[in-house]
This record gives C-alpha cells, sequence and structure tokens, in this order.
C-alpha cells in the first residue's frame, strides 16, 4: 500500500496506517516535520578538554581539531575559489544507476571568496529534501552562518522517504546510502566553495538513524554528527566501527512516545528493529571514543569532555515529544570541530 498524505477517518485500517506515517516523522497526517526557530536556542557551553590515549575502536590515528575562530568562512587564494554563487533548489546524481535526487540552500551571506562549511540534514521517514530544506531551523543558521545546507531525499519506504541503515527501512535493500552521501559532496564541491574539514551532518528522527549511521560509516568526509529523535539499533551496533574518534551530540525526548527514549523493539515499519535506547546509545558513543566519567551538565546536556583525541560526546534530554530539536544547539557543538 502506497502512502498518501491525505487523512482517512473511514476505515480502522486505514486509520492504523496513518498512525505509522507519524513514525519517525514527528507530523500529523500531511504535515511536515517543522522545526520551530524559537525552540531550545542555548548553545552548548562545554569546553574542550586535553585529548587522551588512542583507541583501538578506531582504525587510522586521524583526529579531529576545534575551531577556535569565530568565523565560519577560511580565506583561501583566489584560484582555487568559484566566483559564481551556486544556485538553490532540487539536484539530481546518479548512483550506483540510480537516480537520487537532493535540495541545496544556499544563504544570501554566502560568500565567494572564502571557503565555508556544509551541513547535511536528513529528513525522517515519509519526508523529502524539498519539505526539510524548507522547514528544518538550520536554514535559518545557514543564514546567519553562510554556510551551505543540503537536505538529501531518501529512496522509496513502505511510507515513503527513507534511508537505508543496515536493516531497514528501504524497501530496495541494495540501495547505499552512504555512496549517496559521498557524491553529493563531490556534487556540491562542483559549484561551491565548500571546506572539506567541515562537512557535518544531522537528522530528525529516521534521518537522526542516518546521522547515527554515518558517524560509524562515513567519519572520513564528515567532521561532526547531531542526531535527533533517534537511537542506534542492536541488529546493527556490532559493525559500527569509525575510522577515528567522532564528536556527536544527539538530542533525545524523554515523553518520545513513537522512538520510545528508553529503547525497545518497534515493528511499526513492517520491519522489526530494536533501539537502544538514549541512554545506552550514548555509552556506546563514550565507549567507542574512549571517554572519560568526567563530564559537564549544561541547559539539559550531559556533554563527557575527554575523550580520544580532543572529540566530545554528548546527550541533551528535552521534553518535546516526537519533534526537531534545537537546531541553535546542534550547530554550536558541530561547528567547532574539523578534521585533521
Amino acid at each position: 500500500m502506497s502512502f498518501n498524505s491525505t487523512p482517512y477517518r473511514t476505515q480502522p485500517f486505514i486509520l492504523w496506517v496513518c498512525a505509522c506515517v507519524i513514525f519517525f516523522t514527528g507530523c500529523v497526517a500531511s504535515e511536515p516535520p517543522v522545526e520551530s526557530s524559537s525552540s531550545q536556542t542555548e548553545s552548548s557551553a562545554s569546553s574542550i578538554a586535553p585529548s587522551i590515549s588512542s583507541s583501538s575502536e578506531f582504525s587510522s590515528s586521524t583526529s579531529p581539531s576545534v575551531e577556535s575562530s569565530s568565523s565560519t568562512s577560511s580565506s583561501v587564494a583566489g584560484p582555487e575559489l568559484i566566483s559564481t554563487r551556486p544556485s538553490d533548489g532540487a539536484k539530481q546524481i546518479n548512483v550506483g544507476g540510480k537516480s537520487r535526487s537532493y535540495n541545496m540552500y544556499v544563504p544570501t551571506s554566502y560568500p565567494t571568496d572564502k571557503l565555508v562549511p556544509l551541513v547535511l540534514r536528513f529528513h525522517g521517514l515519509g519526508g523529502n529534501g524539498g519539505q526539510e530544506i524548507s522547514t528544518t531551523g538550520y536554514r535559518e543558521m545557514a543564514d546567519q552562518e553562510g554556510f551551505i545546507l543540503v537536505a538529501p531525499s531518501g529512496s522509496n519506504g513502505s511510507f515513503g522517504g527513507a534511508w537505508n541503515v543496515g536493516t531497514c527501512c528501504t524497501s530496495d535493500r541494495s540501495v547505499d546510502d552512504v555512496a549517496f552521501v559521498k557524491a553529493i559532496i563531490n556534487d556540491v564541491k562542483n559549484v561551491a566553495n565548500i571546506d572539506d574539514k567541515r562537512i557535518y551532518a544531522t537528522g530528525f528522527s529516521m534521518g537522526g538513524g542516518m546521522t547515527h549511521y554515518l558517524a560509524c560509516h562515513a567519519s572520513d568526509i564528515i567532521a561532526a554528527f547531531a542526531p535527533e529523535a533517534f537511537d542506534l539499533l542492536k541488529e546493527n551496533v556490532g559493525q559500527c566501527s569509525p575510522s577515528r574518534a567522532v564528536p556527536l551530540l544527539s538530542q533525545r525526548a524523554t515523553n518520545d512516545n513513537l522512538v520510545i527514549y528508553n529503547g525497545g523493539e518497534d515493528c511499526l515499519t513492517g520491519v522489526c528493529i530494536n533501539f537502544l535506547g538514549a541512554t545506552a546509545t550514548n555509552d556506546v558513543w563514550k565507549q567507542k571514543n574512549q571517554c572519560t566519567n568526567q563530564s559537564q551538565n549544561n541547559n539539559g546536556c550531559q556533554i563527557n569532555t575527554q575523550c580520544t583525541d580532543g572529540v566530545e560526546v554528548g546527550l541533551c534530554t528535552t521534553n518535546s515529544g516526537h519533534s526537531p530539536e534545537s537546531a541553535q544547539r546542534g550547530w554550536d557543538f558541530m561547528k567547532r570541530f574539523t578534521l585533521p
């Protein structure tokens, strides 16, 4: 049965399907998830602690740097820069013989004489890049900070656009969304002055699941991660092998009635998956980054500040239900880290 955005009220079975649609989307009926730019705009106040010994969890010794400048643009020599401003809107690329799409937002503050960060924002189940680029609070952040914002569109799943996070949720299980992300980055770099060391990933609900998945499988090209309303899955956490220590800030609501804070099995999408839960997911990332117990608590966030190579791992606990979290908080965390 294909997903349709029109609400039905006459058949109980259809009502059940509509209930499933809100799983990972945080919206009701046909409305896409909307993140209020005014919600939770407090920034992460954690400081960077000295590095500790290298972790055997990682397959390389590369370590992230900490961005000390308040500017998010880097001056470089003129010949290396693209002098024209890239265009907004929907883009099409071919990945593994499949046509894929993404939406790009170029803020009016975009400079043509400097390198800028790139932020990848992933939608929830049933969404698409066009909706996400219009509703996410990261659009306002892009206007303020001058970075390029990209919202990819997932492949077809049971209820619309979905991401292949290993155990679910695309209909075509051969879809390689990590390769898709890498292709997007290369495509954007062809038209925009992107700083390779400042590429970031964030997402809501199942888009948060894709963000976790990229932290596991694409830490060589993405500097920091900020997932929302999703956790690691028991089914594939054993295959999570980042090539380096990864800065990651998760935002989770204790009253989320779709992705339960304490974790557990869920079969609403037709494929049963088992969430680790917010605290257990945070513990996994602390273990993989060999964090000590030293942490800072600020505005509902517990940030472990002493981890391998100076990265930080944090969990922000809210009471916002299954809805997008603070873009300000996510961006303030991510922008402090760069690839080596």
